[in-house]
């Protein structure tokens, strides 16, 4: 068995050597993170480190990937039934976004593909609606890679290796163990 979406520091060192761009983490796959050029590190659950700041993990043979976490309604999206209402859906998405936050703010989703249709019936429709719901803002789709070009990484992580965010799973030495609170 191989848990979905696992990541360990030499499997993201090959994909930024092979031109990988970014990579999409969930938040529990970080450990802790800190600002460029400072030593002061940071659980990744603190103020400092949310999903709304884009990371990068600095290596001997990758000196700079940047990283995206994915944010916690993304587990609510493929796991919780939040796509069994696109209004409800949408008030979500809106709610991530915070007036107090002096960077550009990206709120996304990352999700298994089978999540729309396959695990929910009709959740592409709920998808669907939710960004044509009417809003106190405009919707703006971006591609991670845009929003990355216009908006580099200050942040640096330290990766939580053998983790996985499809799958609450630790692997360690070929055999897989519950990640602890996941």
């Amino acid at each position: 068995m191989v848990a979905e979406t696992a990541v360990d520091l030499e499997s993201l060192e090959i994909m930024a050597e092979l031109g990988i761009k970014f990579t999409v983490l969930a938040q529990h796959q970080a450990m802790r993170a800190r600002r460029m050029g400072e030593n002061i590190w940071h659980d990744v659950s603190g103020e400092g480190l949310t999903p709304q700041r884009l990371t990068r993990f600095t290596t001997i043979r990758a000196k700079d990937n940047p990283l995206l976490l994915r944010w916690p309604i993304s587990r609510a999206v493929a796991f919780e039934g939040l796509l069994r209402d696109g209004k409800y859906l949408a008030e979500r998405l809106l709610g991530a976004f915070s007036d107090n936050r002096d960077w550009p703010q990206l709120v996304s989703i990352a999700t298994d593909g089978e999540t729309y249709g396959h695990h929910f019936r009709s959740g592409d429709l709920s998808l669907a609606s939710a960004f044509t719901i009417s809003s106190p803002i405009n919707w703006l789709a971006h591609h991670y890679g845009e929003y990355l070009d216009k908006h580099p990484s200050a942040w640096e992580v330290e990766i939580a290796e053998n983790t996985s965010w499809g799958c609450s799973t630790v692997w360690r030495d070929g055999a897989a163990t519950a990640a602890a609170g996941q």
